[in-house]
C-alpha cells in the first residue's frame, strides 16, 4: 500500500517545490515564478497554475504543506552591539524588504494556501524554524540555507539550490508529522474496536 502523497513548496519568486509519498523518495525543483522586472501578478498566477498543473499530474495531495512567510517586522530587525564607550562591537547583516516585497511573499503564501482548496485539500502552513528544527537538530543556525543543503545531500538528494532544499526539508518535516497522525489514527481504530466487543 503506498503512502500518503504530500507536496511541499517553500514559496518565494524561486519556489521550492517537493512531492512524493511516504517510502518513496519525493521529486523536487525549483520553480521560477516570474522575471526581476515582471509585477507581483504574474507570480501569483504562475504559482497557481504550476499547482494545479502538478495536482493534475501527481494526483490530489493527502497533505499540502508550505512555508509561512516571515513576517515584514522579523525581515527588518537590527541586530548591532555596542562597547562601553558606544563605539560599534558587532554588526549583523539583516534581511530588508520593502512594500513590494512582502505583498509578492504575503501573496505567494495566499495563493499556495487557497489553490489546493478546489480539490478539497486543508493546505497547512508550517514555520521555517519548526522545519529547520525538525530536518537539523536546532532551528535558528548559522547559515541555515547551506546546513538544509547539506542535509539533503547527505540523505542523497542532488539539490540545485536552497529552494529545492527548503522544500525537501518541509517534505520530510510533514512525512514524519503524518507518519505519527497515522499511527494515532490506527491504535484510536484498535482502541475503538477493543471497546466495541
Amino acid at each position: 500500500m503506498a503512502g500518503a502523497l504530500i507536496m511541499a513548496l517553500d514559496v518565494a519568486t524561486h519556489t521550492g517545490y517537493a512531492v512524493g509519498r511516504i517510502g518513496e523518495k519525493p521529486r523536487f525543483k525549483t520553480w521560477r515564478l516570474k522575471k526581476p522586472d515582471d509585477e507581483p501578478e504574474r507570480a501569483f498566477v504562475n504559482l497557481c497554475c504550476l499547482i494545479r498543473d502538478e495536482i493534475l499530474l501527481e494526483g490530489t495531495p493527502d497533505f499540502f504543506c508550505y512555508e509561512a512567510p516571515l513576517s515584514p517586522g522579523a525581515l527588518r530587525q537590527e541586530a548591532v552591539g555596542y562597547g562601553k564607550d558606544g563605539e560599534i562591537t558587532s554588526v549583523k547583516k539583516v534581511r530588508q524588504t520593502n512594500a513590494k516585497t512582502t505583498y509578492l511573499l504575503v501573496g505567494l503564501a495566499a495563493v499556495a494556501h487557497a489553490t489546493p482548496g478546489a480539490w478539497g485539500v486543508s493546505p497547512r502552513k508550517v514555520s521555517v524554524q519548526t522545519v529547520r528544527k525538525a530536518f537539523l537538530g536546532f532551528g535558528r543556525p548559522e547559515n541555515p540555507k547551506q546546513l538544509v543543503m547539506d542535509q539533503c545531500r547527505r540523505l542523497g538528494f542532488d539539490v540545485k539550490d536552497d529552494n529545492q532544499a527548503d522544500a525537501l526539508a518541509l517534505w520530510h518535516y510533514q512525512a514524519g508529522q503524518t507518519t505519527v497522525w497515522e499511527k494515532v489514527q490506527a491504535a484510536e481504530a484498535k482502541l475503538g474496536s477493543l471497546f466495541s466487543r
